[in-house]
């Protein structure tokens, strides 16, 4: 898979983790950002990181980096 795909999990979501780190070794497009103290729902424990890395994240894609 050749799509920039940004993967986000919180360190706390066992069941999330190894997939993320699974996903980022077969994916040369992906990026992975693990998020201490937070579990599965990132988006809700850890809003304005969440949307700041998600806004960096999107501005790569779109500059073609």
């Amino acid at each position: 898979m050749k799509v920039p795909t940004h993967v986000i999990s919180g360190d706390e979501d066992n069941n999330c983790l190894e997939p993320g780190v699974f996903i980022k070794r077969v994916c040369p497009a992906a990026r992975l950002t693990v998020v201490p103290a937070t579990g599965h729902a990132v988006n809700v424990e850890e809003t304005d990181f969440f949307n700041r890395i998600t806004d960096e994240f999107l501005a790569l894609v779109d500059s073609g980096r």
